[in-house]
């Protein structure tokens, strides 16, 4: 898969650079040059035209870059750069019976199921600000219906089931 198929272009780039405090210094119709706002070490280029036979090449080397740069890893790199233009929430099920990393599975369907009812309740806020709703807007309930899930692992939608086999 490459870069640009991972939702990675020069859009979403200049935007997490711009975020991270990067300056674009130079630019032509093919690249744009950048540099580290913060210590003004590392300049870095990004290209602008897709269609260049080179284009996921240099995609690349300026992903290479930004590791040395910002002293983080490739993945976590990649992750923020594709997710720059989503809205990105982390809920985390919290109960009392947390053994290795595990929650029985009714929390883990209440953790999906609160996840919905949030999505929902946001949409609804944003659509008609007020604090409590006894009927979202349909709008509210269709928004729900487009909004992924993500996964822990890249290319696994696997949820674990623990079962005790031990007597």
């Amino acid at each position: 898969m490459t870069l640009y198929e991972m939702r990675i272009g020069p859009e979403e780039v200049r935007s997490y650079l711009h975020s991270r405090g990067w300056i674009s210094i130079a630019q032509s119709p093919l690249a744009q040059i950048w540099k580290d706002g913060v210590n003004g070490e590392w300049e870095v280029l990004v290209p602008l035209h897709i269609q260049a036979a080179d284009f996921d090449k240099r995609l690349r080397i300026l992903l290479s870059d930004l590791v040395q740069a910002e002293k983080r890893d490739k993945a976590s790199i990649e992750a923020d750069i594709s997710s720059i233009f989503l809205d990105v929430t982390n809920l985390r099920a919290a109960h009392a019976s947390i053994i290795d990393d595990s929650i029985p599975l009714q929390a883990g369907f209440e953790l999906f199921s609160s996840a919905q009812k949030f999505v929902v309740a946001s949409a609804a806020a944003t659509i008609r600000r007020q604090g409590y709703f006894r009927n979202y807007p349909l709008r509210a309930r269709d928004h729900a219906k487009n909004v992924r899930l993500g996964h822990t692992k890249r290319g696994s939608y696997i949820v674990p089931i623990l079962s005790q086999a031990r007597a």
